[in-house]
């Protein structure tokens, strides 16, 4: 096999957590705080209003998720992205 084939970037395993700051980022990016209000997409995750609850739930799923990427209890378990991206 060449080597090229080996380091396709099909092969490549994704970035940890990378669905769901995807679908974050897609979230924010068509609420009515980043839309109609202007701001950037951090300032509109500690705003009150303008957000939908599907953004914070998913920004909740993200911290869950990076936290568990050096939990050291999770190298057995595996992943907390691996179950919530399916």
């Amino acid at each position: 096999m060449p080597l090229s084939d080996y380091f396709s970037e099909d092969k490549r395993k994704r970035p940890p957590c990378e669905g769901i700051r995807t679908k974050l980022k897609d979230c924010l990016m068509f609420s009515d705080c980043y839309t109609r209000d202007k701001k950037s997409m951090r300032e509109c995750l500690t705003a009150e209003e303008g957000v939908p609850d599907q953004c914070r739930n998913l920004a909740k799923q993200l911290y869950i998720c990076k936290r568990s990427v050096f939990d050291p209890r999770f190298r057995i378990q595996g992943r907390k992205d691996e179950f919530i991206d399916r």
